[in-house]
């Protein structure tokens, strides 16, 4: 038998299948996967990477190991890398439209996405000074990167 908060789940689902079928609307369910986007570095992981010692690791030795990063600032004092990372779940996209016709749909619930940000900043001699790993969990994944614009401090190469 289901516990109380899933059938309280499934009643509040069957009570939205019901008012957007009333509406023209269609709710579709889907799954959402766990792991890494398609389009989102996978090397970086829910801690600080062990190499990276402030005062010893070199600027040379963290691209080695970590590739190109996906900002630097202008100084080039502070560079970052970032990714997405689904955590997976259920969530229904409701299609609405007219007759013969979809003209959108908008995705309800589901997993979250955990966005994480590895910076790193050196010192003059190219030796780390600090690394933090930055991780923010968003209902959707424009949320998280949209905060993380807003809050981010330096000024990448380019802007």
């Amino acid at each position: 038998m289901a516990s109380p908060s899933a059938m309280h789940g499934l009643r509040h689902l069957a009570l939205l299948a019901g008012v957007t079928l009333l509406h023209g609307c269609a709710p579709v369910p889907w799954v959402v996967g766990t792991g890494y986007h398609y389009d989102s570095r996978s090397n970086i992981f829910s801690t600080t990477p062990d190499f990276i010692v402030a005062g010893k690791t070199t600027r040379r030795e963290v691209l080695l190991r970590m590739g190109e990063p996906d900002s630097v600032w202008i100084d080039e004092s502070v560079i970052s890398y970032s990714t997405a990372y689904d955590t997976g779940g259920t969530a229904v996209f409701v299609v609405f439209g007219g007759p013969n016709t979809v003209i959108g749909g908008l995705p309800i619930g589901g997993g979250e996405t955990e966005f994480r940000r590895l910076v790193v900043s050196f010192d003059a001699q190219g030796v780390v000074r600090d690394a933090r790993l930055e991780k923010k969990r968003c209902a959707y994944l424009m949320q998280c990167f949209a905060d993380a614009a807003a809050t981010e401090s330096g000024t990448p190469k380019g802007q």
